[in-house]
């Protein structure tokens, strides 16, 4: 039975991934089990990524040496790696002192700040699009547990977007025209959203939980204000009306 060979991304779900290239009888995507030959045992993949499939296992290896190269994997710390590949074997030298610690706040800011105004090449992006799309996404076919989506959404409970973001978004938007593809997946979207079925899911999700006090007030200053424009709105539509009698009225006379 011939061999396959791959390249993958192996990864840990809220942290670090790992590179390497690995020569199978069974077809890649049916080597599930395997998560990488790593040194560190702190490191506990959960997921992976195949990034490409060769002929043979020379094409494989190149191609994870470049992939070490590109993201400087011994010194990055979103990678478990602690040995580069070259073409003569591997390598530790310039093995990173950093592995295990974590950066200061200071030390996120200046990160931060370095970071921002970058753009990426449109073909970057795409081929970012590209990796991330369908079964390349480590999403795919999976569903997070309650625990994650609980992890996930803990930070953004209770946060208000500010003026000045607000402001921001749509200035951004601004100029940008949706592709008829686009409004089509929203309009399903929305169609799907009245469905019975839905709002069951959504009744059943929200039985037994509790409103804060807090949220109550949100609520009743959010439906205050929507009754307000309410009003607004139909002062404005009796206000026409009367003005187009009055014109209809002035123009018989």
């Amino acid at each position: 039975m011939s061999k396959h060979f791959y390249v993958y991304y192996s990864y840990e779900e809220f942290g670090r991934g790992y590179i390497g290239s690995r020569g199978c009888k069974c077809l890649p995507k049916e080597d599930f089990k395997y998560y990488g030959s790593f040194w560190d045992k702190t490191f506990n993949p959960t997921g992976k990524i195949i990034l490409a499939e060769f002929d043979n296992r020379k094409d494989a290896y190149d191609a994870e040496v470049v992939l070490h190269k590109f993201y400087d994997v011994v010194n990055n710390p979103h990678f478990a790696n602690q040995s580069r590949a070259l073409t003569s074997g591997f390598t530790t030298e310039g093995l990173s002192t950093f592995k295990g610690r974590k950066h200061s706040e200071e030390s996120k800011k200046k990160i931060g700040a370095a970071s921002k105004g970058r753009k990426s090449s449109e073909e970057t992006r795409k081929l970012k699009s590209k990796q991330m799309s369908g079964e390349g996404n480590h999403m795919y076919g999976r569903t997070h547990t309650p625990e994650a989506r609980e992890k996930i959404g803990a930070p953004h409970r209770g946060k208000v977007i500010e003026d000045w973001h607000k402001e921001k978004i749509s200035q951004a938007n601004k100029g940008k025209k949706l592709s008829e593809e686009t409004k089509r997946k929203m309009r399903e979207a929305a169609q799907s959203y009245r469905t019975p079925e839905y709002r069951k899911k959504i009744s059943d999700r929200m039985t037994g939980r509790k409103i804060s006090d807090e949220t109550r007030e949100r609520q009743k200053i959010a439906a205050k204000k929507r009754c307000e424009i309410q009003k607004l709105d139909r002062m404005v539509k009796q206000s026409q009306q009367i003005y187009s009698l009055i014109y209809l009225w002035e123009s018989d006379f």
